[in-house]
């Protein structure tokens, strides 16, 4: 009896040896191949693991994401293909004798079930906004499903030109952009990234910008050790009530001078270390290069001086010791004047009433000076100053054309970096000869520089600077009849007043 039992409990452990999770074998082998690619695109997916469920073989998909098992037994398994990067997947096989079964693996990118960002919402500033300043905030709001990490781009269009604003990478939901076109319309939209989708774009909203100010002041500020052309709005007690930048950024501009006619203003500008003269709108819109073949070059550029054509279609310059005229779009060079003795012409500027030109020369060093008037056919007219040594500049002839103010450097100092120390304004009278001394009233220490008549012809406005050199400049106005002057504008320069 004893050996009954044991004989079945040895039956018994046999059989239960036999019950494994192993595929049910029927005998004989067969072959199991596949391919492994990427869901939508149906590229292949290189070196994604194969692994055979139950006999825990492994292999590699190839360059073509095909894989090959050799001599698989007969049976059911599950196959998984995994790789970094995509959702592991799982397929059933059944391999029978002396065939090939085939499986195919359409991989998720692991990204796939990840949601996109909301589309982001505009808030500020709100569609068909109007009469907005030149400095506008923008906000929107957005949020992730995921609360995954969002960056936002935000881009702004114009109705003016192809020009494109664009902030990339933006973390927080407001922007500001400012020095924006004056009468503009504007377009913008934002979109939002989690880096794992693709970039969801808000609706388009426009607004526009209020309208070009009246304005008859220019001027130069230094911003980046770069100059630029800026704009003024004065009232009727000539104090300062706006100004905005009209020259581009990263861009050196200085000498604006307001056409007489119509909306635009000339200025310098370099091209490739040489200066030229520009045009473009008062508002800063449609710059344009006007001269090319002949530049306008002297002895020192910030000495450099041009002028208007009475009527607005042509600019007089100097190059050198000659005197040239252009049309404001570039074409019709023409010399007008040459100096008999070499000397550079620095200065220039063209009466509207007597069609007549004063000059200002001066030899290689910026000294020598003389300032006269010529006629068109360039005979001179009028000697105002010659024989003298300093500096001397800044001329502009009144509205009437029988008076023209100019600069003198009464201390008739000389030296290499042009320093002056004493610099005058002066009114000339062309009929009488006789030259009045408007800064008698001026700090001792400074020197008045680059006077202009102002609009209605009743009192100047000019620069007054410290003679050091390196102190900042400082605009002024003055009545022609009066001792004192009134303060506008700070830390600028090189007025025009039209």
């Amino acid at each position: 009896m004893k050996n009954f039992f044991v004989c079945n409990l040895l039956v018994t452990i046999l059989m239960l040896s036999a019950c494994k999770d192993d595929p049910i074998e029927m005998g004989g082998q067969g072959k199991l191949t596949g391919k492994v690619v990427e869901d939508l695109t149906f590229l292949p997916v290189e070196n994604a693991k194969i692994t055979v469920s139950s006999i825990n073989t492994t292999g590699f998909s190839d360059a073509e994401g095909n894989f090959v098992f050799e001599e698989v037994s007969v049976g059911d398994y599950s196959v998984s293909a995994k790789k970094d990067g995509f959702v592991t997947q799982f397929e059933p096989a059944t391999v029978t004798i002396n065939s090939t079964t085939n499986v195919v693996f359409e991989l998720l990118v692991e990204t796939a079930l990840n949601s996109p960002p909301s589309t982001p919402t505009l808030l500020s500033p709100e569609n068909l906004s109007d009469l907005l300043d030149l400095e506008v905030l923008f906000s929107w709001q957005s949020s992730d499903p995921e609360e995954d990490s969002i960056l936002y781009r935000l881009e702004v269009g114009n109705d003016r030109n192809n020009e494109i604003i664009e902030i990339k990478d933006l973390t927080d939901t407001i922007y500001t952009i400012n020095n924006l076109f004056f009468g503009t319309k504007y377009f913008w939209q934002v979109g939002v990234s989690d880096g794992v989708n693709a970039e969801v774009l808000s609706s388009v909203f426009s607004f526009t910008t209020k309208p070009v100010p009246f304005n008859r002041l220019l001027f130069v500020k230094n911003e980046n050790l770069l100059s630029g052309v800026f704009s003024a709005v004065i009232d009727e007690n000539n104090e300062l009530v706006d100004e905005f930048k009209v020259s581009l950024d990263g861009e050196n501009s200085w000498r604006p001078r307001k056409n007489p006619v119509n909306n635009t203003l000339a200025y310098l500008s370099f091209v490739n270390n040489t200066a030229h003269i520009f045009i473009m709108n008062t508002d800063g819109s449609n710059k344009r290069q006007v001269t090319s073949e002949k530049p306008i070059v002297g002895f020192d550029y910030n000495e450099l001086d041009f002028s208007w054509s009475p009527d607005g279609g042509s600019l007089i310059y100097p190059n050198y010791d000659k005197l040239y005229k252009i049309n404001s779009n570039g074409t019709e060079l023409e010399l007008l004047y040459s100096t008999d003795n070499g000397n550079f012409i620095s200065e220039c500027t063209w009466n509207a009433s007597l069609d007549k030109i004063a000059i200002k020369t001066n030899d290689f060093n910026g000294y020598q000076v003389e300032i006269y008037t010529i006629d068109l056919s360039g005979s001179i007219i009028d000697v105002v100053l010659t024989g003298v040594a300093g500096a001397a500049g800044g001329l502009d002839f009144s509205v009437q054309g029988d008076k023209l103010i100019y600069t003198y450097d009464i201390s008739g100092f000389e030296n290499a970096s042009y320093r002056q120390l004493d610099s005058h304004v002066f009114l000339y009278d062309l009929n009488t000869k006789i030259s009045i001394d408007l800064s008698e009233n001026k700090p001792s220490g400074t020197n008045d520089l680059d006077p202009r008549f102002s609009a209605d012809g009743s009192g100047i406005i000019f620069v007054n600077a410290s003679n050091d050199g390196v102190s900042d400049n400082y605009i002024y106005t003055s009545k022609l009849n009066a001792n004192s002057r009134t303060l506008i504008i700070s830390k600028a320069s090189m007025p025009d007043w039209e």
